[in-house]
């Protein structure tokens, strides 16, 4: 009966879901080789009656890093949303690669975005699972790399089975700053051209970010980064700086 009532409760937020009216933000087709190159012009946005950006200018450099920092509620992550084509702009527009993301197929540019969120999730299943999931057809020469990239390769080794350690409901069986790291390699085996680190240093010390960013710099195509942070001691990892507050852009540089 339990785990009726729990099968219940998940069918009626899928339908919910399904039942959901909203209209996609954007329905273009065109697809590019996407360089890494993300532009925000001019961009507002608001959720219902409440404004979160005014007048948003940025743009994202192939092979750099940018940092968004500014405290909770400026406007950082609705930014990544935005980049993410999860929400259109009400007034302004954003560009891949000089292309206006009306007219690119969004979830083909998503392909080449890595994403790896505070919190990530993590599947009831092993560690090689859990980095190969929704890419099986890597040979193991490349789960390594990107878990050598991604700080992950020494404790994965320590670990009782290896890659082959069960990580439990949530990765409970391991530690937040492990599960973050093994996010990063998800991520990094799909060899993305921009890279956003939503607070990467809510479970990784800062020794351990500039670790990560130091590997990251060794690839060959080294992709656009975008960090979002509310820890001024990011910013001497990026190239370039832009510091929100209330929405706005306040300082950059």
């Amino acid at each position: 009966m339990p785990q009726i009532i729990e099968g219940n409760e998940s069918l009626t937020t899928l339908f919910s879901l399904l039942e959901t009216k909203d209209s996609r933000p954007y329905s273009g087709t065109k697809r590019i080789a996407f360089s890494g190159r993300i532009t925000l012009e001019s961009v507002y946005f608001q959720y219902k009656d409440r404004p979160v950006l005014h007048g948003i200018d940025l743009t994202i450099h192939p092979g750099t890093t940018v940092a968004l920092v500014g405290p909770n509620g400026a406007g950082k992550s609705t930014i990544a949303y935005l980049v993410l084509g999860f929400y259109r702009p009400q007034r302004g527009q954003l560009y891949a690669d000089d292309h206006p993301f009306g007219e690119l197929d969004i979830v083909h540019l998503r392909r080449h975005i890595g994403v790896v969120s505070q919190d990530p999730a993590i599947f009831p299943g092993t560690v090689l699972e859990n980095i190969t999931y929704g890419c099986p057809d890597v040979s193991t020469r490349q789960i390594v790399q990107a878990s050598e990239l991604a700080t992950a390769h020494g404790f994965i080794q320590a670990l009782p089975e290896g890659y082959d350690t069960f990580m439990g409901e949530g990765g409970v069986l391991l530690s937040s700053g492990q599960r973050q790291r093994i996010a990063i390699a998800w991520a990094l085996l799909r060899q993305p051209r921009l890279l956003i680190l939503d607070e990467p240093t809510t479970h990784l010390d800062e020794t351990a970010v500039r670790q990560l960013m130091s590997n990251l710099r060794t690839l060959d195509g080294v992709p656009a980064i975008m960090i979002i942070s509310h820890d001024m001691g990011l910013v001497h990892e990026a190239q370039y700086v832009y510091v929100l507050q209330e929405g706005r852009i306040v300082t950059s540089g």
